[in-house]
């Protein structure tokens, strides 16, 4: 019988990696799921600020907490898409800023990466949720691949991610439709 247990310090990693995975070949489907996530935990971190400064404690703390993490979650939702042009904008930004040594150009030329792809998402929602999540799913999973697989070479993770990225991007929009979006 194989030997599932792993040491303490590879959890976190395999963990990642999961999510990564199911970010790159489900991005598109859990998108909202994630956005509304993410709305819940600013929300719930608003409401437990909110609670520390009118010294509310015991049980009564978990109402505003939960209440404005839930309010998050909802706003997180409504507001779908401006979450997509922010992941498209930060995204391109960020990978056209790392490309150029001169700081300003590098800043003005994100800024104008940034906006074409944030405007572009909006028009072409799902294909840009589907190439950022496959991709960056893909990418990440191979590169958390390494440690698990003993291997030290990162060509082998970034091969593997690029292997990955492709295959989630087909599985997406195989089973992804425009009705979707």
């Amino acid at each position: 019988m194989p030997d599932f247990s792993a040491p303490a310090a590879l959890w976190p990693t395999i963990f990642t990696v999961l999510l990564a995975l199911a970010d790159c070949f489900l991005g598109f489907k859990l998108s909202k799921f994630w956005i509304s996530l993410a709305g819940f935990v600013l929300g719930a971190a608003l409401g437990g600020w909110l609670a520390a400064l009118l010294s509310i404690e015991g049980w009564l703390l978990l109402l505003p907490i939960l209440l404005l993490g839930v309010v998050g979650a909802l706003l997180a939702y409504r507001v779908y898409r401006g979450g997509v042009f922010l992941l498209c904008f930060l995204t391109a930004f960020f990978g056209i800023y790392s490309l150029i040594s001169i700081p300003w150009a590098g800043a003005l030329a994100g800024c104008a990466a940034g906006l074409l792809a944030g405007g572009l998402s909006l028009k072409l929602l799902r294909p840009a949720l589907i190439l950022s999540t496959g991709i960056g799913g893909g990418l990440c999973a191979g590169a958390g691949l390494l440690p698990l697989l003993g291997l030290k070479n990162p060509l082998w993770g970034l091969l593997a991610g690029i292997a990955l990225a492709i295959s989630g991007v087909a599985v997406q929009f195989h089973t992804t439709s425009e009705e979707e979006g």
